[in-house]
């Protein structure tokens, strides 16, 4: 769980200046749909990633735990 709280606050980190987002999104493009994908591809999946991991690894543990019962 450390690492999922760690990667909540260093993902953003990594994309924001000064706590805001900074999107990296093509000069011209349709406006909401690039912010939009730019937040998936710099914070969303990245933070999905980690947090799957961490429910497939307290998983693990639960199913450990019931057979060892």
């Amino acid at each position: 769980m450390n690492h999922v709280v760690r990667a909540c606050h260093e993902i953003p980190r990594e994309h924001s200046h000064r706590g805001f987002w900074t999107p990296h999104t093509d000069p011209g493009a349709d406006l909401h749909i690039d912010l939009i994908e730019a937040a998936r591809r710099d914070i969303l999946t990245k933070l999905q990633v980690v947090i799957t991991a961490a429910e497939t690894v307290a998983y693990d543990i639960e199913q450990d735990r019931q057979r060892g019962q």
